[in-house]
């Protein structure tokens, strides 16, 4: 009887070490699947960075061209107007000596 009873353990024994390997090739299996789509976020988000970079350089070249003073005529009053552009889009108008923003 004790033979018999040593084998039942040594057959549950056997049983949850491959539960336990097949568990761990699982887990592994997860892990290099995580590993591969971390690295590829990864890559993806360094490009997504490096466009925004050159995307706000583009803005602050458009931004500078814009905002470089330029000399406009009204029709009606014949005034010179100075006109410039903010970093953030707003424009500004100076008529001969009086302020008003738009």
């Amino acid at each position: 009887m004790a033979v018999e009873k040593q084998r039942a353990q040594i057959k549950k024994l056997d049983q949850a070490a491959l539960d336990f390997r097949t568990e761990n090739e699982e887990l592994r299996s997860v892990n290099d699947r995580m590993t591969s789509c971390n690295r590829d976020l990864r890559r993806k988000c360094r490009a997504a960075q490096t466009q925004m970079h050159e995307m706000i350089d583009e803005r602050a070249e458009l931004t500078a061209k814009v905002s470089s003073t330029t000399y406009y005529k009204f029709k009606k009053k014949k005034y010179w107007v100075n006109m410039t552009v903010s970093p953030h889009l707003h424009s500004c108008m100076t008529v001969t000596g009086r302020s008003r923003s738009w």
